[in-house]
């Protein structure tokens, strides 16, 4: 088989698995995305805000860690 071959089998198998869902199915999946992205989306600007204290608690275990 070709590589053309693949892809087509490939997009092939996505179709019908998409083909069989029903639109609630597609609308759960739609949901959840969105929801795993705004998750995502939290969890970074909750590095970037808290990034400072994180790097105060490395600086203190190093530090308490060299005087053992």
């Amino acid at each position: 088989m070709s590589d053309l071959d693949h892809k087509t089998n490939f997009l092939t198998t996505i179709a019908a698995i998409v083909g069989g869902l029903s639109l609630t199915d597609h609308i759960t999946f739609v949901v959840g995305l969105i929801v795993l992205l705004m998750a995502a989306i939290n969890n970074y600007f909750s590095i970037k805000r808290h990034g400072a204290g994180w790097e105060n608690e490395k600086r203190k275990q190093k530090y308490y860690d060299a005087e053992k």
